[in-house]
């Protein structure tokens, strides 16, 4: 895992940065996507075809 610098909400002058702020949560929103496809791709590895098809029908519902 990276290291990440503290999101600043508020600059210690007073000033809000808008663009950084929308920006880092946008990176933070695609880190977390990321990690969830790798967790759902494990789990459906270690399935059968037959399992997945289940899954699939069970989650449709």
């Amino acid at each position: 895992v990276d290291t990440k610098e503290a999101v600043v909400i508020i600059n210690k002058d007073g000033t809000f940065d808008k663009e950084g702020f929308v920006k880092n949560r946008a990176s933070l929103s695609k880190e977390m996507i990321d990690v969830q496809a790798g967790s759902i791709e494990k789990v459906l590895s270690v399935l059968t075809t037959e399992q997945r098809k289940t899954l699939a029908t069970k989650l449709a519902m």
